[in-house]
């Protein structure tokens, strides 16, 4: 936990719920609620909700995440805390990133600075027409600008999974896989009236 980071409430403090102020949005795939849900543990969906919170919340496609902030969640410098985290161990949040990377349901790149020590890993959702590489992962070094990382081989956490450039072939059997699941949601609803 940081420095000057406040513990987390007691769970007496936060209910009974007093329910959700104005609501402010992040935009969560449908696909994620839908499809992705039955198949994950519970820590998986807390990581991958937490990761979409820092990427699709904050308008980015990755962002740099590091294990303390998804266990204790954030804290600025002047001690106001902007999340709880996952409420997880580090070892299940471990465990959850390296399932997520294994069944390619996010991206992950280490990220290296200047000096060689090790930054938080960049977090991801693949996207569709995102091919994987096992193995070879991205190793990305900061340069002096920050928002435009220098990129040169090496590898991901976890044996983790990266980025490499879409193959006309994988588009086009995710295409079909995503008719099959559209036609399929329509079917059932279709059947659901009936």
């Amino acid at each position: 936990m940081a420095k000057n980071a406040k513990p987390p409430p007691d769970a007496s403090e936060i209910f009974p719920w007093p329910g959700i102020h104005s609501p402010a949005y992040t935009q969560v795939p449908d696909e994620v609620l839908d499809v992705l849900t039955p198949y994950l543990s519970g820590a998986e969906l807390k990581v991958l909700l937490y990761i979409i919170r820092r990427t699709f919340g904050w308008k980015k496609d990755m962002d740099a995440i590091s294990i303390d902030q998804m266990t204790n969640g954030i804290t600025t410098t002047t001690g106001r805390r902007l999340d709880l985290g996952t409420g997880l161990s580090r070892r299940h949040v471990l465990r959850a990133l390296k399932s997520l990377q294994e069944k390619e349901v996010i991206l992950a790149i280490r990220q290296v600075g200047r000096d060689g020590r090790n930054l938080p890993t960049a977090y991801g959702l693949k996207m569709r027409g995102e091919a994987m590489s096992q193995g070879g992962g991205q190793k990305v070094t900061k340069g002096s600008d920050k928002r435009s990382p220098r990129r040169v081989t090496g590898s991901s956490p976890c044996g983790g999974a990266t980025k490499s450039p879409p193959q006309e072939e994988d588009i086009n059997i995710e295409k079909q896989r995503t008719r099959r699941y559209i036609d399929d949601l329509l079917q059932e609803m279709k059947e659901g009236e009936t």
